[in-house]
């Protein structure tokens, strides 16, 4: 669609410019379109970093009567990522369960992703996770991975690497994060 390409291309004013153009269209939508709808937009002003127009949106779909699935949470907490805002993110987490979606392996991840520069929470929050039945994804163990490299902690990040399932040690992400603590050769 119009939207996702705008989105795509880091053009999230274009995208609710377009979003906004087809409110007719999706007067007699399923709840399904108009999730992705929403989703496709809402992940547009998330990946900015735009936690105030996230929430707008966020706020908006809800008042229109069309339920927010995981993926709108998710993109509420990832629009913290940038800033590294755990605390708002925190308490979009918390929310949830209470709309009877209890977070997944990507909450946790995209959780941690925003306590980053606190090494201790993202520690407690893999705990928390495990303790759930729910198992780190290789994206979960990088945002961890990075956390310890914030945390200058080198020891902690060869530890992790050498426990971590699924961790893709070829991504130039993990590569530079390796790098940076000086952790063999990447």
């Amino acid at each position: 669609t119009l939207i996702k390409a705008f989105s795509n291309a880091g053009e999230p004013r274009k995208a609710l410019e377009a979003f906004d153009a087809m409110q007719p269209l999706l007067a007699d939508a399923s709840n399904g379109a108009k999730q992705i709808a929403y989703q496709v937009v809402m992940a547009a002003y998330s990946r900015q970093g735009d936690y105030a127009t996230t929430r707008e949106l966020f706020v908006r779909m809800t008042e229109a009567g069309v339920p927010p699935d995981r993926g709108h949470y998710h993109s509420l907490m990832a629009a913290c990522a940038s800033r590294g805002d755990g605390e708002t993110a925190q308490k979009v987490f918390d929310i949830m369960p209470a709309a009877g979606l209890p977070p997944d392996e990507q909450s946790y991840t995209v959780l941690i992703s925003c306590c980053r520069y606190n090494l201790p929470r993202c520690l407690e929050l893999i705990d928390d996770m495990i303790s759930k039945g729910l198992t780190p994804t290789g994206r979960t163990y990088g945002e961890l991975l990075e956390a310890h490299v914030l945390a200058q902690d080198a020891d902690g990040a060869k530890a992790l690497i050498g426990k971590a399932q699924n961790l893709d040690v070829n991504s130039r992400k993990i590569r530079n994060l390796i790098r940076q603590v000086g952790i063999g050769r990447a």
